[in-house]
């Protein structure tokens, strides 16, 4: 006939009496239930990993591109290759950290280190992407104003200017400049011209954007073209690429 708690489906088992006999002591736990449990946090585990692998890189390389010309790309490969790259240095700048917490996640006591996560995501996707992608910027961008690129510099992300565009509004970011633009207007052969300083307030559109150009402070011109004082009230002006006809840029006066 069999065992009647094994007909009856209760997994257990048999505790002895001193007569021999015994009470069966049920396990009545679902099995299944408890593998789901204990495979929870690992799926989660693994979810948190993939998104972490790839997220540093990315904010990386949006950090990076801040404020320099970039090339576009019609299929974004060289976005994914530089951020997988800027991705790998971070995991592998913290790679000790990483795997001492995957061992501990591993053991039996995983719940424990459920609070030390939380802060090793924080620090390898937001903190070290901050602290890796605004030094690397300002280098990048310094680099490329002076046009003094080494191989280290194309390495980390580093690039030679669009056109000639960027190149010379890139050479005069940090100095300023006097800009002198030729209108287009109704009548070609007397355009109208203004002339305005560049500087820090100012902003000008780099590759891939449309060169655009905002000046921050218009000047007053004599007959010569030379600027006398600035308008009054002061005032900036703002000139769309297909309204410039001509351009030119010249250092500013020391003595002004």
């Amino acid at each position: 006939m069999g065992d009647p708690a094994q007909r009856c489906g209760i997994r257990g088992h048999r505790a002895l009496d001193g007569d021999g006999s015994g009470v069966i002591l049920a396990n009545t736990r679902h099995p299944k239930r408890r593998v789901w449990s204990l495979a929870m946090p690992n799926t989660l585990l693994a979810l948190i990993i993939a998104a972490v692998a790839v997220l540093p890189g990315f904010v990386t390389a949006e950090l990076t591109q801040r404020q320099r010309a970039v090339q576009p790309s019609g299929d974004g490969q060289s976005v994914v290759l530089r951020a997988l790259f800027y991705a790998l240095v971070i995991h592998l700048l913290w790679s000790w950290w990483t795997l001492q917490l995957a061992q501990h996640l591993a053991g039996a006591a995983w719940r424990n280190s459920l609070i030390e996560l939380p802060g090793w995501a924080i620090v390898v996707s937001i903190i070290s992407p901050i602290a890796l992608g605004l030094p690397l910027n300002h280098l990048l961008r310094a680099a490329e104003n002076k046009g003094s690129l080494s191989w280290w510099h194309y390495a980390l992300g580093g690039r030679d200017a669009r056109d000639a565009w960027d190149l010379v509004f890139q050479r005069v970011a940090e100095s300023g400049a006097w800009v002198l633009v030729h209108l287009k207007d109704d009548h070609p052969g007397s355009p109208r011209i203004v002339m305005g300083r560049y500087g820090r307030h100012s902003s000008v559109g780099q590759s891939p954007a449309s060169h655009d150009l905002f000046l921050q402070e218009m000047w007053a011109l004599d007959d010569a073209r030379r600027p006398v004082a600035p308008l009054d009230p002061p005032r900036g002006m703002w000139v769309a690429k297909e309204g410039i006809a001509e351009l030119y840029v010249f250092d500013i006066d020391p003595a002004r």
